[in-house]
C-alpha cells in the first residue's frame, strides 16, 4: 500500500509539474473562466470559482448568514473541509514561513489580474472589502487547502481504482496505464490548481464502482448498506452527482434478482435506503432555513439543472421539445471532445472478445458497469448545464469496462501481454506529450 501511495503521489506531482509549462490559453478565445497565474516562466489557469470557494472557506459562517446568499450553500462539506485545512496552513504561514517566502508570495499573489478580479467580483463586493491586496493574502491559506484536497482526492481516486481492478485480477501494467490516463487528462490539467470540486467528482464515481462491486460480488449485510447509504448521502453535501448512488442501488438489486419486479421486502429495503441517503441533505436544508431563512441551490437557481424540464412543460409540448433539442445540441459538444476515443476503444475490445467467445469471470459487474455508464450519460444529458469536466465523470466507468475487456482478452488468448505492454508504453508517452504541449488546459483543443 505505501509503495502505491508513493508511486501515485510521484505520478500526480510529476504530471502536474509538467502542466505548469503548458502553453497559456489565448484569452481572445474566451473559452475559459478565470485568470492565468504566472510563476516565473511557468503558470496555470485559476478558475473563477476559486474565489468563491476560498472566500467562503475563510469565512464559513457566511453559509448561514441571513443577509447573504452563499452560492455554495448546498455544498457545505467542501467549504468546511477547506476551512479546517486552511486554518492549519494559515498557522504554518504565520509561524513558520521566512521573510523571503512571504515576499515571494506577495509577489505572486499581488499580480494585477488577481486583484482586479477580486475588486470586480460581485460576490465579494457584497461585503464591501476594499483592501484587496490584504484579502488575497488572507485567502491564500485556504487556496492551499484546496490544492491539498485536490491532491488527496486525486490520490484517493487512483488508489480506489487500483483496488477495484486488482479485485478483478486485472494486471498491474493495465492498472498503471489507465491511472496514468486519469492523471494526465484535460480535466486534471484545467482544475488541479484551482479551488474546485472536480477531483472529488472523479473519486466519487470510482467510489461508487467500488461500493457496488462489493455489493454484487461479495454481498453486504443490510446494516452495511444502510451505513453506506448514509455515508454517500453525507458526501452528497460535497458534490451533487453522488445522488446517482440511489439509482445505482436499484440497478444492482435488479441484476441480483433478475426479475421484472421487486418483492415488497426489496421495495421497502430500497425505499429505506433512499430515505437514509436523503437524510443528511434534508437536515442541512432544515438548518439553513432555521438559521439563514433560506436554502440556496445555485445549480437549480442559476443553471436550472433538471428544472428546465418543468420550465419547458409549462410552455407546452412543442416548447419542451424545442428546449430538449436545444439542450441536446449543447450536450453533444462536450461529449464529442471527451468520450469518443475511449468509447471506440471499449467497443472494439468488446467486439474482439465476442468474436472469440471469451468467457468473462465477473459477468454481473460487467453488466452493471454498462448500466452505470448509461445512467451517468443520461443524467448529464438531462442536467441542463454542459461542460466537458462534467461528462468526463463518465470516463473512469469506461476505463473500468476497458480494463475488464483487456483482462478477458489476455485470459482468453485474444491479446498477447508482451504486445499489449508495448502498445501501452507508446500510448503513454504519446499521450503525456500531447496533453502537456497542446494549447490550453482543455481537451482536444
Amino acid at each position: 500500500m505505501w509503495y502505491k501511495i508513493f508511486t501515485y503521489s510521484v505520478l500526480i506531482i510529476t504530471i502536474n509539474g509538467l502542466f505548469l509549462f503548458s502553453p497559456k490559453p489565448l484569452t481572445k478565445a474566451n473559452n475559459y473562466s478565470g485568470e492565468y497565474i504566472h510563476i516565473s516562466k511557468a503558470g496555470f489557469v485559476l478558475f473563477s470559482d476559486s474565489y468563491q470557494y476560498t472566500f467562503l472557506s475563510s469565512r464559513p459562517s457566511l453559509l448561514l448568514d441571513k443577509n447573504f446568499n452563499a452560492v455554495r450553500q448546498n455544498r457545505p462539506m467542501y467549504i468546511y473541509a477547506g476551512f479546517l485545512i486552511g486554518k492549519c496552513f494559515d498557522w504554518l504561514l504565520k509561524n513558520d514561513s521566512s521573510d523571503f517566502v512571504n515576499e515571494y508570495l506577495k509577489k505572486i499573489l499581488g499580480q494585477k489580474n488577481i486583484n482586479e478580479k477580486l475588486a470586480s467580483s460581485p460576490f465579494i463586493k457584497q461585503y464591501k472589502v476594499n483592501q484587496n491586496g490584504n484579502l488575497v493574502m488572507m485567502m491564500f491559506p485556504y487556496y492551499l487547502a484546496y490544492l491539498f484536497l485536490n491532491f488527496i482526492f486525486l490520490l484517493a481516486a487512483l488508489l480506489l481504482f487500483d483496488r477495484l481492478l486488482k479485485l478483478m485480477n486485472v494486471k498491474q501494467c493495465i492498472i498503471y496505464f489507465l491511472n496514468l490516463l486519469i492523471v494526465c487528462s484535460g480535466v486534471v490539467k484545467a482544475f488541479f490548481f484551482s479551488a474546485h470540486e472536480q477531483m472529488f467528482a472523479i473519486v466519487a464515481c470510482i467510489l461508487l464502482m467500488n461500493i457496488f462491486y462489493s455489493y454484487l460480488t461479495s454481498g453486504l449485510s443490510d446494516r452495511k448498506v444502510y451505513l453506506l447509504s448514509f455515508f454517500t448521502g453525507s458526501l452528497c453535501l460535497a458534490y451533487g452527482s453522488l445522488v446517482l448512488y440511489v439509482p445505482c442501488l436499484f440497478i444492482a438489486n435488479y441484476l441480483l434478482d433478475r426479475k421484472p419486479y421487486f418483492s415488497f421486502q426489496r421495495i421497502f429495503f430500497l425505499f429505506l435506503n433512499a430515505v437514509i441517503f436523503a437524510l443528511p441533505n434534508l437536515v442541512w436544508m432544515w438548518i439553513c432555513i432555521i438559521y439563514s431563512g433560506h436554502y440556496l441551490n445555485t445549480e437549480v437557481e442559476s443553471f436550472r439543472e433538471f428544472i428546465w424540464i418543468a420550465d419547458g412543460w409549462k410552455g407546452g409540448p412543442a416548447f419542451l421539445l424545442s428546449l430538449f433539442l436545444h439542450h441536446t445540441s449543447r450536450f453533444l459538444y462536450p461529449v464529442l471532445i471527451t468520450l469518443p476515443v475511449y468509447l471506440i476503444a471499449w467497443r472494439k475490445l468488446i467486439t474482439l472478445n465476442h468474436k472469440k467467445e471469451i468467457a468473462y469471470p465477473i459477468t454481473i459487474f460487467r453488466t452493471f458497469i454498462m448500466w452505470m455508464f448509461v445512467l451517468y450519460f443520461i443524467f448529464f444529458w438531462l442536467l441542463g448545464y454542459y461542460n466537458f469536466r462534467l461528462i468526463y465523470t463518465c470516463v473512469p466507468i469506461i476505463f473500468a469496462g476497458i480494463a475488464m475487456e483487456l483482462h478477458a482478452g489476455l485470459s482468453g488468448g485474444t491479446l498477447k501481454e508482451i504486445k499489449l505492454v508495448k502498445i501501452m508504453k507508446v500510448l503513454s508517452v504519446t499521450w503525456i506529450v500531447w496533453t502537456v504541449v497542446k494549447y490550453g488546459p482543455f481537451p482536444f483543443q
